[in-house]
């Protein structure tokens, strides 16, 4: 089946279960050698749909993607929303019946099979996975913030994907979630009691690392592997949640 797919971490996820995806947004870089080949026909939030080609699916997000997307789309849609791993596993089962692929159904059970295991309970900040570069206050830290944006800055609060993720990781304890998905922050606290990670995306944090680490305890940490949902994000979990 012939597939657009304008969600980068799903793109890199179909290509990577040799679905024939036929065009993709500018944000959909992996995996490299693959999109390279694949026309591009707009962003997350707008495409031309002018420039692309004949498909039999259209692969969207409720809230990656936006509603005129959706609107104008002049070939059959599936519209996803991920919200955890459970919706993550849920809808590859889904896009695995709906695209006759075995690949993407082993995904999903493999995902099941990770969250039934069994997990450690992790307290130690030196083990918290996808780490890039840290200082020595960070590890110190009695509790974090995860932050995705700047100017305003912005953290990732209950009910989204990152998350759960750290919850599946075994981290929950050191964060306090507020209700609202990406709650503002009107300034960073410099208490040696609170540490921040820094997401290399979709906020380019790690071109700012220095000057935060001057002044902050905190930690740059590779953001794809956190909330890139899909085969990035399981096979990062399938490794770090022991």
């Amino acid at each position: 089946m012939r597939v657009i797919s304008l969600i980068p971490s799903i793109t890199e996820t179909l290509l990577e279960c040799k679905v024939d995806v036929v065009a993709r947004t500018r944000y959909c870089i992996h995996p490299k050698d693959s999109v390279q080949s694949i026309p591009i026909i707009g962003g997350t939030k707008a495409v031309d749909w002018s420039k692309a080609p004949e498909a039999e699916l259209v692969i969207l997000d409720k809230e990656e993607n936006s509603q005129k997307m959706a609107e104008s789309c002049p070939y059959p849609l599936y519209v996803m929303h991920i919200t955890n791993l459970e919706s993550l596993r849920k809808t590859l089962l889904d896009l695995s019946k709906l695209l006759k692929n075995q690949k993407i159904m082993d995904l999903a059970n493999k995902l099941e099979t990770v969250l039934k295991k069994d997990l450690m309970d992790k307290k130690k900040l030196r083990d918290f996975p996808g780490i890039i570069q840290a200082n020595e206050e960070f590890f110190q830290s009695k509790s974090l913030s995860y932050l995705i944006w700047k100017k305003p800055y912005m953290e990732i609060g209950a009910n989204t994907f990152i998350a759960d993720m750290i919850k599946e990781l075994g981290y929950s304890s050191f964060f306090s979630f507020q209700e609202s998905k990406y709650p503002e922050i009107e300034s960073l606290d410099a208490s040696k009691n609170h540490g921040y990670i820094l997401s290399s995306e979709p906020y380019p944090f790690a071109k700012d690392y220095v000057e935060y680490s001057k002044a902050f305890p905190c930690a740059l940490v590779d953001g794809e592997s956190f909330s890139w949902y899909g085969v990035r994000s399981i096979e990062f979990l399938s490794k770090n949640r022991l």
